[in-house]
């Protein structure tokens, strides 16, 4: 039952399998968590730099190609309330 879950990489997909399976809803803290979830694959994966993929994938992001990205502290603040 939980395979599904602890088998994917990507919180977005484990998140819609989880409200599937138990008829819950995480509502607008999953909409949240979103863009910090993205910007955090791109640290984990790219080291920060913003890559063409990342810009297509977050079209808002005010940082140019193959440029260092960061997390303003009100993004983390954001991002943590609503995991709380």
């Amino acid at each position: 039952m939980g395979s599904p879950i602890l088998g994917k990489s990507s919180i977005p997909e484990s998140l819609k399998y989880t409200e599937n399976l138990f008829g819950v809803e995480f509502g607008s803290r999953k909409e949240i968590w979103r863009k910090p979830y993205k910007l955090r694959c791109v640290v984990a994966h790219n080291g920060g730099v913003v890559m063409p993929k990342t810009l297509r994938q977050i079209p808002d992001l005010s940082i140019r190609e193959f440029e260092m990205m960061g997390i303003s502290w009100n993004e983390l603040r954001k991002a943590m309330n609503a995991a709380d």
